[in-house]
């Protein structure tokens, strides 16, 4: 609104802050989104052990199956770490999409190919529908996949509620030659493509 084609348009935004995390093993960065408080809570697969925790993490160990969640919440500096933990079962899960709410409490959409992802009681649905197993990206979904949704506590430290979303066949990835990632989803058009 207002701009001059006919002149240079300069943008030139300020970086808040810029740092590195991640395990002793590979890690791959997917989405990400701020808190009320205008940290930056960050979400990614990691595929073994060492990545940073906090004390009292939600899970704070990798889960032995092939990646699990790595989820940080860095301070708004970027010069420490809220909250930081594994989430994942016995299978490989990805992140799709964050979202805090007024309470600060996170929620976290994606896929997994887990028979026990952690969902906190009283599911909606208890049990991981399954699906033909699928390899995307390198991952292989032993199994299928189901979408979940899980919601953790402002503290990072518990879950307090979930539930996985699914039927027989794979449900929560793309079906193309590579996952579609999602960064700062903060709208529901942007959540991941259904298969």
């Amino acid at each position: 609104e207002g701009y001059d084609p006919t002149i240079d348009l300069i943008i030139d935004p300020n970086l808040t802050f810029s740092t590195f995390t991640g395990s002793t093993a590979d890690n791959w960065g997917m989405t990400a989104c701020p808190d009320i408080n205008k940290n930056l809570v960050a979400a990614g697969i990691v595929f073994g052990s060492g990545y940073p925790l906090s004390t009292g993490a939600f899970d704070g160990s990798f889960n032995n199956g092939q990646i699990d969640i790595g989820l940080t919440k860095f301070n708004a500096s970027g010069s420490g770490i809220v909250y930081s933990t594994y989430v994942g079962g016995n299978g490989a899960e990805t992140p799709h999409s964050l979202i805090v709410n007024s309470a600060n409490e996170l929620y976290i959409l994606g896929a997994t190919s887990s028979t026990n992802f952690p969902l906190g009681s009283s599911p909606y649905q208890a049990s991981n529908s399954g699906g033909s197993t699928i390899t995307v990206d390198g991952i292989n979904f032993a199994g299928g996949t189901d979408i979940y949704v899980v919601k953790l506590s402002a503290a990072g430290n518990s879950m307090l509620g979930g539930t996985y979303i699914g039927g027989t066949e794979n449900d929560g990835l793309s079906t193309g030659t590579s996952i579609a990632f999602n960064y700062g989803a903060n709208n529901y058009s942007d959540l991941m493509t259904p298969a």
